[in-house]
């Protein structure tokens, strides 16, 4: 089985260089739909390359004025072949929250070419607060997107732990999880939950010259597995590849 985990930042093209955010940093303040196609059509040829059979992404529009009322996640879907079943929700609990000029529209989704069962969860601490847990074959992957902020993000991976505890059999939790200061911020959650982090995990971000592991996943029972970023400057954030031979 391959999943693949992507941070697509709403489809604006930047690369997360700081040349891009000077020269190109309007597209984040009005993003028009002529460029956001594009920039999906070409994300659109990624995934469709890397034939996935479970392709999870953070930061998709619903629609909002910002991005010219246009629906990422639809077109998205529909340009992509043999689609089982998709999805996409808002980050925010909250109604007001997601409804702030900056919040309205802003998502996180994803598409399947076998057919699954799916949950969606929200977190009580943070912003973004939304968790999906899909049940995929024999494997259940649970995708978040966690705060920017570190004392929030430990309260979210207390959340977390309570919640893959409950879950039995293999399980994978992936995601952009913002741990700016490293893998030791994961060293309670994997001890409460006997979840590993496997080795090598690739740099994602920036994606121009990555050098952070933003976006990463841990596995429990879920044998061997390996792990690939191949390279793309369609987001700030490279794509995660996750392969399970087993499955």
């Amino acid at each position: 089985m391959r999943i693949l985990f992507w941070n697509i930042g709403y489809a604006p093209g930047l690369n997360g260089s700081l040349r891009d955010y000077s020269t190109k940093g309007h597209h984040l303040l009005r993003l028009s739909e002529r460029r956001q196609r594009r920039v999906i059509d070409d994300i659109v040829e990624t995934i469709s390359g890397l034939s996935p059979d479970l392709a999870l992404y953070a930061e998709i529009s619903l629609s909002s004025g910002k991005k010219s009322k246009f629906n990422q996640h639809d077109y998205l879907v529909t340009s992509l072949a043999n689609v089982v079943i998709s999805h996409a929700a808002s980050k925010y609990n909250s109604p007001v929250v997601g409804s702030l000029p900056l919040h309205k529209g802003n998502a996180n989704g994803f598409v399947a070419w076998h057919p699954c069962e799916f949950d969606t969860i929200h977190l009580t601490a943070g912003k973004k607060t939304l968790v999906y847990v899909i049940k995929i074959k024999k494997i259940t992957v649970v995708m978040v997107h966690l705060s920017l902020k570190y004392s929030c993000r430990k309260k979210q991976l207390q959340e977390l732990a309570a919640l893959v505890n409950r879950i039995s059999g293999p399980v994978i939790l992936c995601g952009d999880m913002n741990i700016f200061r490293g893998f030791s911020e994961l060293t309670a959650f994997i001890k409460e939950t006997g979840f590993h982090l496997p080795k090598d995990m690739p740099l994602t971000f920036p994606a121009f010259n990555p050098k952070l592991s933003l976006d990463i996943c841990l596995v429990r029972d879920c044998g061997p597995i390996t792990l690939s970023s191949p390279a793309s400057i369609l987001s700030d954030h490279a794509p995660l590849v996750i392969e399970l031979p087993l499955f």
